[in-house]
């Protein structure tokens, strides 16, 4: 197939930004791709949206130059096969907004994430639906869509259970100015732009955070995002962004259907886990322009940047002893390592209460 005019128009739309149409569907999602072999995750998102949805859908990919011409050309034969448009937003300027070395900004998992804060500037729509690559939508995304947000910023899903509000959850939102007992996850975000950039700089605001909480190097888009908008959110049911308690393993085949399911922190791709949620993940995947591509086993091995303990305990029981000495003792160094800036933060918080 000769796909150069697509390119051509793709890249138009991209450059001018994309224009509201009252009956499309808008969603987004954001590509880091420096091994070429994450963007097929994107494309089982795209897929399974299509299948389930009998609404027109635009999907903007916001990428850098690592989105590969042959994953570009997947993307674009998956909208072509239902019928359906994508377009391509190269953030390669925008993102040194934010950063002048994003690539410092937790390069695993973060930076693609924050390219998210760039949309409102980038499309020039009134709302739309932003996803992480690791969901699979087993819904008609309309639903979503049509949940009404005319006042307010964001509609979201609360990260934790309100019967289970533990010191940590109550302290992180505290360290964060957040509201009680509302933090949610940013995966899954319904977004009335118009209302964003009518009293946010998303950008601006963001650089501000990251020089007072330089410390978060993981995740530090959504502690943004709950910092900003935690009282300007609209809550919603919990199938919108659905992902188990690590501490459940059986919510990992709870709920499967009419969900948008979050792969948090059971990602197919590196679990050895067989449960509902991932035998649908692998079907879509194989049905999907990816399905040719050969998918590599599952590392069981923490990052070295990041660990975080629900995804190093279940590791541990298979590593030789020397390993397990030698990760519990890095978890316990990258803990310590974040007691000089908190106690900074909590002396900084308890000033501003006082002042206040």
């Amino acid at each position: 197939m000769d796909t150069s005019l697509d390119f051509q128009k793709n890249t138009m739309i991209a450059e001018q930004g994309v224009g509201d149409n009252a009956d499309r569907i808008e969603v987004v999602l954001a590509i880091y791709d420096p091994r070429g072999d994450y963007s097929r995750w994107a494309g089982v998102a795209m897929t399974s949206i299509f299948q389930n949805t009998r609404s027109s859908v635009n999907v903007s990919i916001l990428h850098d130059a690592t989105l590969t011409d042959d994953n570009r050309n997947r993307f674009i034969r998956t909208a072509e096969c239902f019928g359906q448009s994508v377009s391509f937003v190269d953030v390669s300027k925008q993102i040194f907004r934010i950063s002048a070395t994003p690539e410092k900004i937790d390069p695993i998992t973060t930076v693609g994430a924050v390219y998210r804060l760039l949309i409102p500037d980038l499309l020039h729509i009134s709302k739309v639906i932003y996803l992480d690559c690791d969901v699979v939508v087993n819904l008609d995304i309309a639903e979503l869509w049509n949940v009404p947000i005319e006042n307010r910023s964001l509609a979201v899903v609360r990260e934790d259970d309100p019967d289970f509000y533990t010191t940590y959850e109550k302290f992180r939102e505290w360290l964060l100015g957040c509201a009680p007992r509302s933090f949610f996850n940013s995966g899954v975000l319904l977004m009335n732009l118009s209302r964003i950039r009518q009293e946010h700089d998303l950008v601006q605001e963001m650089v501000c955070f990251l020089k007072r909480y330089s410390y978060i190097a993981h995740d530090p888009d959504q502690a943004f995002l709950n910092t900003l908008f935690s009282r300007d959110a609209l809550f919603i049911e919990k199938r919108f962004n659905r992902y188990p308690n690590p501490d459940h393993p059986s919510d990992a085949d709870s709920a499967v259907d009419n969900a948008i399911l979050h792969y948090v922190p059971d990602k197919p791709w590196k679990s050895t886990q067989i449960s509902l949620r991932t035998a649908l993940f692998w079907r879509i995947f194989y049905e999907s322009e990816w399905g040719d591509t050969s998918v590599a086993e599952p590392v069981l091995s923490p990052r070295s940047g990041y660990l975080c303990w629900s995804l190093l305990k279940p590791s541990l029981s298979r590593f030789p002893m020397h390993l397990r000495v030698k990760y519990i003792t890095l978890y316990i160094l990258h803990i310590l390592g974040y007691i000089p800036p908190l106690l900074k933060e909590v002396c900084l918080r308890c000033f501003e209460r006082h002042a206040s």
